[in-house]
C-alpha cells in the first residue's frame, strides 16, 4: 500500500513532468525485458536438470556415507546449487536428498551454517539467471566480466566453505 501511495504521490507532484515519467517507464521497461527472458530460460533449465538421470546419479555419488559428514554436507550442498544455479535451491535439494543420513551423526547447528555457506559457492557458476541478468543490466557481456564474479563468488566462498568444514569438525563453527 505504501509502494501504491509513493507513487500516486510522485505522479501529483509531476504532473508538469507527466510525458518525461511516460518515457521513463517505457525504457525501463524495454531494459527489463531481455534480463527477464534470460532469467526464465535458465529457471527453465534448472528445472530440467533436476528431472534428469545424470541429475539422480550425482545425487547418488554423493550420498557416501564414508566421507566426514560435514565435507559432505558441504560439498552435497555446493555441487547441488551449482547444478541448479540456485543457492537456496541447492539447500532445498540437498537437505530435503540427504538431511536423514547429516542429522544421524552431525549438530544441526553447525551442519545449518555449512550449508548455508556451501548453498553460495557454486550457485554462480556461467549458467545462472542471476549473473546473466546482472550482466545485461549493467550491459556487460559474460566473458568481460565473469571472471571478477567467479573469485569473489566461487574461489572466496569455497574457501570460507572449507575453513567452515574444519571448524565444524572442531566444533567450533
Amino acid at each position: 500500500m505504501a509502494l501504491v501511495l509513493a507513487i500516486i504521490s510522485i505522479l501529483l507532484f509531476n504532473l508538469k513532468k507527466r510525458k518525461q515519467i511516460a518515457v521513463a517507464v517505457k525504457e525501463g521497461c524495454n531494459d527489463w525485458i531481455r534480463p527477464m527472458a534470460s532469467l526464465c530460460i535458465i529457471i527453465g533449465f534448472g528445472s530440467v536438470v533436476k528431472n534428469t538421470r545424470g541429475f539422480e546419479a550425482c545425487v547418488a555419488l554423493l550420498l557416501n556415507p564414508s566421507r566426514n559428514v560435514y565435507a559432505s554436507a558441504a560439498l552435497s550442498t555446493a555441487v547441488v546449487s551449482g547444478i541448479t544455479a540456485s543457492a537456496s535451491g541447492g539447500i532445498q535439494i540437498a537437505c530435503s536428498t540427504f538431511a536423514n543420513t547429516w542429522l544421524q551423526s552431525a549438530n544441526p547447528a553447525i551442519l545449518n551454517r555449512i550449508c548455508s555457506i556451501a548453498s553460495c559457492s557454486l550457485d554462480s557458476l556461467p549458467h545462472s539467471g542471476r549473473i546473466h541478468s546482472t550482466f545485461e543490466i549493467c550491459k556487460v557481456d559474460l566473458k568481460q566480466g565473469y571472471k571478477y564474479v567467479f573469485v569473489v563468488s566461487v574461489i572466496i566462498r569455497a574457501v570460507v566453505t572449507v575453513i567452515a568444514v574444519i571448524l565444524g569438525n572442531m566444533g567450533i563453527c
